[in-house]
């Protein structure tokens, strides 16, 4: 049951993260127009766009791990025994965050 829960939990995440990329690629359609008109590639497009949603993942990051971080070392303390949280959990966590991100924009600006 809580592995459906926490596939639900992601499937709705990535709606967001999906409709975060459309509302930026929506916002600047008529730019994105005059740049495809002029001969701009793809990928330039895509740049575009994640460089935008770039730092939108890294602010986001600054500030859910340190939070992240402390909630579940106060979670675990109450357990004989628990493992221990390590900073690559997170980093793992925000790239694929990234990744999901990243690709949603890809998928946008086609």
């Amino acid at each position: 049951m809580a592995a459906l829960f926490a596939f639900l939990t992601i499937f709705i995440s990535c709606l967001g993260l999906f409709g975060l990329a459309a509302y930026m690629a929506e916002n600047r359609t008529k730019e994105i127009g005059v740049r495809k008109v002029l001969g701009a590639s793809v990928f330039s497009i895509t740049r575009l766009l994640s460089k935008e949603f770039a730092w939108l993942v890294i602010i986001s990051c600054l500030v859910a791990f340190p939070i992240a971080y402390w909630a579940m070392d106060k979670f675990l303390e109450a357990y004989t025994y628990r493992i221990s949280l390590g900073w690559g959990l997170f980093i793992i966590a925000g790239l694929g965050g990234a990744y999901t991100g990243f690709t949603h924009c890809e998928f946008t600006s086609h």
